[in-house]
């Protein structure tokens, strides 16, 4: 039995080395199946549905991980990592907060809470964490950040010397933490109008992150190029096989910041619909289409499905994946980053579903990312030619879907949503077949987590200040104003 499961863990490495991930997938999927006492290795599994981004089947894992030691902080820690990815955030903080007490000088425990806490909404307890975590640590910079997301900086405001004294101290702090300060430094400075100091602040941090992880805009452009030119409306035109009838998706794509967590919330508002939030799941069911990758660290480049595998399987596969963690009824909001690399698939995969594409004022859209902290995701958001790059090819490649089937996009404008806020949310529920709801106009009300960059503005009511929200720092963007207006 150990020799077996070695040899299977081993060829799944194996795979996921070789780029294999179909493989892989359907491999450690079926370990878990086949093997409902693993003890230990239950911690290796859930490491390898991770490395693959399958949270569902490693949530599996990581319960049975913990069903062997539950007092152990290390694998309750471990769970809430995977119940948060898989949108289960309350049941995180239900886990989770008894650790505060517990182990009350512990600061990524009250680090944890605090993230937590904030996605669901609750931001003067969230800040309560961050602040506890600074008492003990004032070198965890990523609390300086989140907390500066939860907190309104003013005049007088006792924290602004806390942050100062560390700024003055910031020689000190590791150049890899040290970006997510000088975003957080950058809030306050944005929040106190004293721009000049926040866009040093943003820039500082954005030039860290750019030197450790470059955008590869050569990589990326090229990868555009090639979707745009296998998948062409000819080949759209020739295909026969059909896809899964099935509407319950509804899929939100736009570039980051362009009110797509908006607009999602808007309709997960509704009775009838769930929030999915920024799930990989079509990734995953696609990954048929996308084997053997062939180096390709992106998506979708070889027009080649796996033996057995179809249109239809390839829908089944997603539905069954959203069955897997929403249940079999309702709709589901999908709002994957990188779904937009996958329209084709989801066109043919998924005929019935809705596809809302979000955009925003480029400049708008380009200060947005600029001045948020994404983590290991959007590496172009840290250099402002990278994102008028980005910007460009990502709407080239939207129109060039919305060739293949024009009905099958509705464009939203923000500026126009918050707007004229009614007509346009009636447009979004008409165009997804459900009905109108008034608790849809007032969707800042819902409870319900939110683990995006928009955390905290989508839980108050629609405004129009973010329209014209870079006109602060256009003097900075000089050299990139004209580049970003002709990007949209």
């Amino acid at each position: 039995m150990a020799t077996d499961l070695q040899f299977r863990i081993a060829k799944i490495r194996n795979c996921i080395t070789r780029k294999e991930d179909f493989q892989a997938v359907c491999d450690v999927r079926q370990l878990i199946i086949d093997n409902p006492n693993l003890g230990a290795q239950w911690q290796t599994v859930a490491e390898l549905c991770h490395s693959l981004g399958d949270m569902d089947a490693g949530l599996t894992a990581v319960r049975r991980f913990v069903e062997d030691n539950p007092e152990d902080p290390e694998r309750q820690g471990m769970l809430s990592e995977f119940l948060v990815a898989t949108g289960r955030i309350q049941e995180a903080l239900d886990l989770m907060t008894p650790f505060a007490e517990k182990f009350s000088e512990h600061a990524p425990v009250h680090y944890g809470i605090g993230v937590m806490l904030s996605r669901l909404g609750r931001f003067e307890e969230a800040e309560k964490h961050f602040s506890r975590v600074l008492d003990l640590l004032p070198s965890f910079t990523l609390a300086w950040e989140q907390l500066a997301q939860v907190h309104e900086f003013t005049s007088g405001d006792p924290w602004i010397a806390r942050y100062q004294q560390v700024e003055g101290l910031q020689h000190l702090i590791p150049v890899a933490d040290k970006p997510a300060f000088f975003y957080g430094l950058g809030k306050l400075y944005d929040d106190l109008e004293q721009y000049d100091k926040a866009f040093a602040s943003f820039q500082k941090g954005a030039t860290i992150k750019n030197k450790a992880a470059p955008f590869n805009r050569d990589s990326f452009t090229a990868h555009i190029d090639r979707l745009e030119n296998l998948y062409t409306a000819e080949l759209f035109s020739q295909e026969t096989t059909e896809g899964d009838p099935s509407a319950r998706p509804i899929f939100i794509v736009g570039i980051p910041r362009s009110g797509t967590t908006l607009v999602e919330r808007i309709i997960a508002a509704h009775s009838e619909v769930s929030s999915g939030g920024e799930m990989p799941l079509f990734r995953l069911a696609s990954l048929p289409l996308d084997a053997p990758k062939n180096n390709e660290a992106l998506s979708l480049t070889d027009y080649k499905l796996e033996d057995d595998a179809t249109w239809s399987s390839m829908g089944r596969d997603y539905l069954a994946r959203l069955t897997e963690r929403f249940g079999s009824e309702g709709r589901v909001t999908d709002k994957s980053l990188v779904n937009y690399l996958y329209i084709h698939a989801i066109m043919r995969a998924l005929p019935n579903a809705k596809i809302i594409y979000c955009r925003r004022d480029p400049v708008d859209t380009a200060w947005s990312n600029f001045r948020t902290l994404f983590g290991t995701a959007n590496l172009m958001s840290y250099d402002l030619d990278d994102i008028v790059l980005y910007q460009n090819n990502y709407h080239r490649l939207m129109k060039h879907w919305q060739t293949l089937r024009p009905e099958a996009i509705l464009e939203v404008q923000y500026e126009d949503l918050v707007s004229e806020p009614e007509q346009n949310i009636r447009r979004l529920l008409d165009y997804c077949d459900l009905d109108f709801e008034e608790g849809c106009l007032t969707s800042h009300t819902n409870k319900t987590a939110v683990n995006t960059a928009s955390f905290k503005q989508v839980r108050e009511p629609i405004y129009k200040t973010a329209v014209g929200g870079a006109k602060n720092y256009e003097g900075y963007l000089g050299p990139w104003l004209q580049k970003l207006r002709e990007s949209n």
